[in-house]
């Protein structure tokens, strides 16, 4: 298991890129703030928008971890049913269903993380609130950022 943090950086151009640094001390995310760097402090939506962009890299969401305002965790028989249509929709990369899901049926429930198989199938990789990202040893920090950038272009220009 290995801890990262996903940062921004800001970019003249006005675009800021995300990347991924090692937190091997798992340090909590706003030390990483130093400009033009700062922690990518996701919530629910980014989690589900950038794991939707993830999908459209050859990534593939297991299950999602849903929470409710206080962050207790939703295990119940109707949570598990939101939880699956979501993992269902974002594997299909159909943004404005997604949209529409969250809008219409996920009141009141928030995703605290998503993991997903990475584009190679051999290894995972959590992606949790404030940008922490856990993943599996086979996945290598690099690829992850590549991967990451570009999912955050697709699904934030979409």
């Amino acid at each position: 298991m290995t801890v990262l943090q996903l940062i921004s950086r800001d970019r003249p151009e006005g675009q800021a890129e995300l990347s991924i640094v090692p937190n091997p001390s798992e340090r909590h995310p706003d030390s990483f703030e130093h400009p033009p760097t700062h922690p990518a402090l996701l919530g629910s939506q980014d989690i589900v928008f950038l794991a939707a962009g993830l999908c459209h890299e050859g990534f593939r969401v297991i299950d999602a971890t849903l929470v409710d305002r206080l962050f207790t965790h939703l295990d119940d028989p109707v949570s598990e049913e939101l939880a699956a249509c979501l993992v269902e929709l974002v594997n299909g990369q159909e943004l404005n269903a997604i949209i529409d899901f969250l809008r219409t049926k996920f009141r009141g429930c928030f995703v605290e993380s998503m993991r997903l198989r990475d584009s190679t199938k051999k290894g995972t990789v959590l992606l949790q609130q404030e940008g922490i990202v856990i993943t599996s040893p086979n996945v290598k920090a690099d690829e992850l950022s590549h991967s990451m950038r570009s999912a955050a272009r697709w699904a934030y220009a979409s």
